[in-house]
């Protein structure tokens, strides 16, 4: 459960598909929500948050990241441990002292 705020600007190209991405995993996540914030409307909090460029993205008034990203990176943010846990899974299998290539007869004989 997270809370996402997104800060953006109408003349942005890549704001679209951040605030799309962020609105996937709200929509997949109970209790996460994705605000998309028009910092020309918010002026104190961009300020406040020292926002320089857009778009900006914060969890839980956390700053996680700018710029365009897509879906698969942001969720790689919020999952740094991820190749770790990967690694682990396939350490975690069942090693083969023989491994067979081929399907063919000598494969099948094999």
């Amino acid at each position: 459960q997270s809370d996402f705020d997104v800060f953006v600007s109408l003349s942005c190209h890549n704001c679209p598909d951040v605030v799309q991405a962020l609105n996937l995993i709200a929509i997949y996540n109970p209790g996460t929500t994705a605000t998309m914030i028009d910092g020309a409307f918010f002026q104190d909090e961009v300020e406040e948050r020292k926002i320089m460029a857009v778009p900006m993205v914060f969890q839980d008034n956390n700053h996680i990241g700018q710029g365009r990203m897509t879906l698969e990176e942001i969720i790689a943010k919020l999952d740094s441990n991820a190749a770790a846990k990967d690694a682990e899974k396939l350490n975690a299998k069942q090693a083969f002292d023989v491994l067979v290539i081929g399907g063919g007869p000598a494969g099948n004989t094999a």
